[in-house]
């Protein structure tokens, strides 16, 4: 359903399509490959509709994901400097970045890593 996308899934996503192999992107993201592929699916759920073609070499993207992928980067960048400016403010600007994993707006709720 529109409107729920989790940030974390949405860095799946773009991992994915940065390297169309399931179990390798799922071994760098440190997570099993079948859970992986779950949280991609929930994601196409999610959106209703397809991001990648899967093949028995991996993934392509589609004409959708393709689209979408783009939209999903600047997104996950505005969530990383959100973040880098929060830790600034709190006086902590020297701490490690730290992922978001908290959902967009009129999202389930997903807590922050």
């Amino acid at each position: 359903m529109p409107g729920t996308t989790d940030l974390r899934r949405l860095r799946f996503f773009v991992e994915l399509a940065g390297d169309p192999h399931f179990g390798r992107t799922a071994k760098r993201l440190h997570i099993s490959q079948p859970a992986f592929s779950q949280q991609l699916r929930r994601l196409e759920g999610e959106l209703g509709i397809t991001l990648f073609e899967r093949t028995v070499r991996g993934a392509a993207l589609t004409p959708e994901g393709a689209r979408l992928l783009p939209l999903a980067r600047d997104l996950l960048a505005r969530a990383d400097r959100f973040n880098a400016t929060a830790r600034e403010l709190a006086g902590d600007a020297t701490a490690p970045a730290r992922r978001v994993r908290s959902a967009v707006p009129g999202a389930s709720g997903s807590p922050a890593r």
